[in-house]
């Protein structure tokens, strides 16, 4: 996840400890992988390594992380249309 220091020391308790996954016990192995492939898939998607990968397919199929990479990829498109047209929220 992509926050400012400013935002994680106003975040609530909750959001912290979901950024912090890696140091917390609050996620399963496998939703930590894949939440460690999100973040790095839409901030910093060159820094995706192999390791990473193997992360993901120690708990899911092939095919379920070629879904994920189509769905975060377009969440995050979406998202890029969105904030370039200043689209207001509803």
């Amino acid at each position: 996840m992509h926050i400012s220091p400013i935002e994680l020391d106003q975040a609530s308790p909750v959001v912290r400890r979901i950024y912090d996954s890696h140091r917390s016990d609050l996620f399963e192995p496998a939703e930590e992988a894949l939440l460690r492939y999100t973040d790095l898939l839409t901030t910093r998607p060159e820094n995706v390594w192999d390791v990473d990968l193997e992360a993901l397919s120690a708990f899911f199929s092939e095919e379920q992380i070629i879904e994920l990479a189509l769905i975060v990829a377009t969440a995050n498109w979406t998202t890029c249309i969105n904030e370039g047209l200043q689209t207001p929220l509803r």
